[in-house]
């Protein structure tokens, strides 16, 4: 199909290329990809920072953080500046490997050169400290800070998810208060695992509290939601801690119908 400019009458453009090179590289054929971008740049394409991204993020899909790191190096002694595609696509790389002195490198390099770092950026490095098992994010939100970059209630969402995973209740309300602050806006996602960890901590007359706050935010208590709810009284036994185990059924039941009629 990029044969065509050699005699057929239809130019293979820069578009074109990266349009199937892109392809190539979603369906996980990043050596292919690369040997395309190759041949035609010696059909006459020219060579770009964004053949060079695309590049760096099929090598970071797949895992190969040093074959992106290689591309890294060559797209700068070709002459070009990495953007913030190139570097968020190596951030999101490292920080999936749990490889986070490379991200603090490049989070180094990125403000050395001038660039902004935005606030998704941070979220994802957050995110994956988490996940890595890194219970601080105290030397991140301090260089977020530093780098001009303010949190957003996404931001807060993630402290708050992986504060609620141990059972930290007065963690999580912080938090939500701190987002307030802020002058951000909770959302359904801020509130439903505060809804968990009172559920943990037997208190349904708060975690019942919480689907209002989430309706008053404007979004609707969706599955989730009331499964946490329904979840924490089934589990635990009851809604009434001093009454009969049949109230807790009835609530159930109420809550069920209470979600197909929202």
């Amino acid at each position: 199909m990029l044969e065509t400019d050699d005699g057929a009458g239809a130019v293979v453009d820069n578009y074109s290329t990266f349009i199937v090179v892109k392809g190539l590289f979603n369906l996980g054929n990043v050596e292919e990809g690369r040997r395309l971008i190759k041949y035609r740049w010696g059909k006459g394409c020219v060579p770009h920072v964004v053949f060079y991204n695309v590049i760096i993020d099929g090598y970071c899909g797949k895992g190969d953080l040093k074959g992106a790191s290689r591309v890294l190096k060559e797209l700068k002694l070709k002459g070009f500046l990495p953007t913030l595609e190139t570097y968020g696509a190596l951030v999101n790389g490292f920080c999936k490997a749990g490889e986070f002195e490379a991200v603090d490198q490049l989070l180094i390099e990125m403000a050395e050169r001038g660039l902004h770092v935005n606030v998704q950026v941070f979220n994802n490095i957050i995110d994956s400290e988490y996940k890595h098992g890194n219970k601080s994010t105290t030397e991140t939100m301090r260089r977020m800070a530093g780098m001009g970059c303010e949190p957003d209630i996404t931001t807060y969402n993630t402290l708050i998810n992986f504060s609620r995973r141990g059972g930290r209740i007065t963690e999580v309300e912080e938090l939500i208060e701190r987002a307030k602050e802020r002058g951000l806006l909770p959302n359904k996602f801020t509130y439903t695992p505060l809804m968990h960890v009172y559920c943990k901590q037997w208190d349904y007359v708060k975690a019942s509290n919480v689907l209002f706050k989430i309706a008053e935010t404007g979004d609707k208590p969706d599955l989730v939601s009331y499964g946490a709810f329904i979840h924490g009284i089934v589990v635990d036994g009851e809604i009434d801690v001093d009454g009969p185990r049949e109230n807790g059924r009835r609530r159930v039941y109420f809550l069920m119908l209470k979600f197909t009629m929202f």
